[in-house]
């Protein structure tokens, strides 16, 4: 078991899984494409996606987001730790201020936080506490990407 393992088995909660077959699993979403993944973390809560991020940036090890790996291009498969947010069907309010936190930090180094394929339930708290207004949501990673590479083009003419 190497470092990187070791610490995100010691700060998160969910699955932290290395071995062969699940790498080979999340090898390839919808596309052609096939990139073995360093490892794969299906956090429990927002917190233990937090604690995952915060790990594999201490290790300097990119990091991918995953939903349901439907996307056909390609874009859930890379050499990274793999976070896989199919399993995070709630978000407290705890979670909801990490969001809006980082939402504020992305927006002041003028960057963007695009949430994709949340769960029903997280998508009736975020409308409930009208935050649905405040971020973009989007169905899939082909709507988003389509979406934002629309308005990039369009800011740009």
């Amino acid at each position: 078991m190497n470092a990187l393992e070791k610490d995100l088995r010691r700060q998160v909660r969910g699955e932290v899984r290395f071995d062969a077959g699940t790498r080979a699993a999340y090898s390839t979403d919808g596309s052609n494409y096939r990139q073995v993944p360093i490892g794969i973390v299906v956090p429990r809560d927002v917190d233990d996606a937090v604690a995952a991020v915060a790990v594999c940036r201490s290790h300097e090890v990119p990091v991918l987001s995953r939903g349901g790996g439907t996307s056909l291009a390609g874009q859930c498969c890379n050499i990274a730790v793999i976070i896989d947010f199919t399993k995070i069907d709630y978000i407290d309010s705890t979670g909801i201020g990490e969001l809006v936190g980082y939402l504020g930090k992305f927006t002041t180094q003028n960057r963007k936080l695009i949430l994709v394929n949340p769960s029903e339930r997280i998508q009736k708290l975020l409308k409930l506490a009208k935050l649905d207004v405040v971020f973009k949501i989007y169905g899939s990673e082909e709507e988003a990407i389509s979406a934002e590479s629309s308005a990039g083009a369009t800011a740009r003419a």
